[in-house]
């Protein structure tokens, strides 16, 4: 699968299955959850990237990187839009992740931890870790540059995103997929 370059936006998400990787496998069972990893669709210097959070640390990925994936271990690649965004707002969410979130570094959190994670997930307070993770840094991003776009519609907000949280909104109607669209 090739990313139809010319139908990609910036801030577009992707939400991807690793099919090969037991971690991915751990990470999907462990929140109940289809996608294991979050990234956002990123032009930077005229060239297509996935900002993401990995290890080490948040960096820029390009697109040939993911393609190669899918073609040769069957990622599964998603791609999804927020509903209502502007190319200005879009714009201004990869501007932010590319100049704000880049080389933060991974939280290597144990499986163990995930299960914590998803247990207390309902709770009104955020989880103190060390680093990061590639959900957190797609909300960031965009919850920066539109504050409290990511609520479900009865207005309820997520403190510790995860795919399974993406996922949601998706079936909640705040992001459409456009995969479609941009993979063929």
């Amino acid at each position: 699968m090739k990313f139809n370059r010319d139908k990609l936006e910036q801030g577009l998400i992707l939400a991807g299955r690793n099919m090969v990787s037991d971690y991915g496998r751990l990470i999907r069972g462990t929140l109940g959850s289809y996608t294991n990893h979050n990234g956002m669709i990123v032009k930077y210097y005229d060239r297509w990237y996935v900002a993401e959070a990995v290890t080490p640390k948040s960096r820029l990925t390009p697109l040939e990187e993911y393609e190669h994936s899918m073609e040769s271990q069957g990622y599964i690649c998603r791609i999804w839009r927020l509903n209502g965004a502007t190319d200005e707002e879009r714009d201004m969410a990869a501007e932010i992740f590319y100049s704000e979130l880049l080389g933060l570094k991974y939280a290597n959190y144990s499986i163990a931890k995930l299960g914590i994670f998803r247990l207390i997930n309902n709770l009104p307070w955020s989880l103190r870790i060390k680093g990061v993770f590639c959900t957190e840094l797609v909300w960031r991003a965009w919850d920066e540059s539109i504050p409290g776009c990511l609520k479900r519609p009865d207005g309820k907000v997520k403190k510790n995103p995860t795919p399974r949280t993406m996922e949601n909104r998706l079936t909640a109607g705040v992001l459409a997929d456009v995969t479609d669209s941009v993979l063929a």
